[in-house]
């Protein structure tokens, strides 16, 4: 069974060091469309922690130790999970990579150990590699049924990709031996199987008994918020700083990005703007920041930069290859550059690959942006078929029936 278990994480988009920058713009094939290039020296792409960091120093003698003996499972697991865990508290991506080259000694092998292979899924699961992050995990817990980490990795990218009652089997066995964990786990892909009720007063019930570990608790509490926020409770905003007041929250990007959707949502903008402000190193946290900043002034200082910056991560994250995030193209074409036939397209083949409510809710949202009302069919299916209940989710159903109805009466 595992020792550590970790709430499965969301996928991070980091820049990347300004050399390698440069190097992938002269590997961009001709024809290729125009990139920011910064007309000054100083001009911030990424801010990384400094190389004197304690941690990052214990981080470089991990590896080079490492280096020495790459067969060690001992040092290769745990460097891979300390370099994992760095990566999503500084939002410095080459982490990822340094976890997965710690790895790859098992790569091709028959027999991979079971704590390689969990490793490997959530970094697969990190990049939306999630076929590859489940055969994985199908072979762990195969061989090992109670293993922990496995089980809350597969339900996380059971429930991502809309598989909700597989979810719900795996996360009922964590709460077997964590029952806190496995209720937070449980949350979610019970609250989009038509017990979003159910699963508020389940994470009511527990959260007052004080069980469960700091995690579980920042698990539960990050659930509890988001569900209400579907719900459209009085008490959401309440449950969202309660959430940012637990141990562990102040590293957590997703839950702080949520909150300042939320404050957005909420008309909050200058609120909004402050919390995004502190994660523009990934591109979720930039174009958050672009949308608040942009609803008060579109041509405020630093947002014709910022927008460059922007354009220039994913030119060279496209540039760079692997799996295309659509999503986060999506929601930039959206609500950054405005172009909502390009974001429909994106949140149309993001779907194809994830189905989360935000993933919903940028497909509806390009829909009605773009009047093209048929778009929504497989989210009304989606929303149809599960019993999801989203009233930000209805609302623009809502307004894209009268975009339809407008239609048809001008015809």
């Amino acid at each position: 069974m595992a020792r550590r278990v970790h709430r499965a994480g969301h996928r991070v988009h980091s820049g990347m060091p300004f050399c390698l920058f440069l190097l992938l713009l002269l590997l961009l094939p001709a024809g290729h469309a125009s990139v920011f290039v910064p007309d000054a020296a100083d001009t911030v792409l990424l801010r990384v922690a400094p190389s004197d960091n304690a941690e990052v120093q214990r981080l470089r003698q991990m590896r080079a130790a490492l280096a020495e003996a790459p067969g060690r499972i001992e040092m290769a697991t745990a460097f891979a999970q300390a370099a994992i865990d760095h990566a999503r508290r500084s939002q410095d991506a080459r982490w990822y990579g340094y976890a997965e080259g710690a790895l790859r000694h098992w790569q091709g092998r028959e027999r991979v150990p079971a704590e390689v292979r969990v490793l490997r899924a959530t970094l697969a699961q990190h990049d939306h590699r999630f076929a590859a992050a489940l055969q994985d995990l199908d072979q762990v817990l195969a061989q090992q049924p109670q293993h922990l980490q496995a089980r809350l990795t597969r339900a996380v990218i059971h429930s991502v990709q809309g598989r909700y009652a597989q979810a719900i089997t795996d996360c009922n066995v964590v709460r077997r031996y964590r029952v806190l964990m496995g209720v937070a786990c449980l949350a979610t892909p019970r609250s989009l199987s038509g017990e979003a009720e159910q699963a508020l007063r389940m994470l009511h019930t527990h959260l007052a008994l004080a069980e469960g570990d700091d995690e579980a608790r920042l698990w539960a509490r990050s659930a509890r918020a988001d569900i209400g926020w579907r719900l459209g409770s009085a008490e959401t905003e309440i449950w969202f700083r309660e959430a940012l007041d637990s141990a562990g929250a102040r590293h957590d990007m997703a839950l702080h990005l949520q909150y300042a959707d939320f404050l957005l949502s909420q008309g909050r903008v200058a609120e909004a703007a402050e919390v995004a402000r502190a994660w523009e190193d990934s591109n979720e946290g930039l174009i958050l920041s672009l949308r608040a900043r942009m609803r008060s002034n579109a041509e405020a200082p630093g947002i014709a930069q910022d927008r460059r910056r922007l354009e220039a991560r994913l030119e060279a994250e496209r540039a760079r290859g692997g799996a295309r995030h659509f999503g986060t193209e999506a929601a930039a074409a959206l609500y950054v550059w405005q172009q909502p036939a390009r974001a429909l397209w994106l949140a149309q083949r993001n779907w194809v690959v994830q189905k989360t409510p935000s993933d919903a809710r940028l497909l509806l949202r390009a829909a009605v942006d773009s009047g093209q009302s048929d778009a929504a069919v497989p989210v009304r299916d989606w929303l149809r078929e599960n019993a999801v209940q989203d009233q930000r989710l209805q609302a623009l159903l809502a307004r894209l029936g009268q975009t339809a109805k407008s239609r048809a009466e001008d015809a």
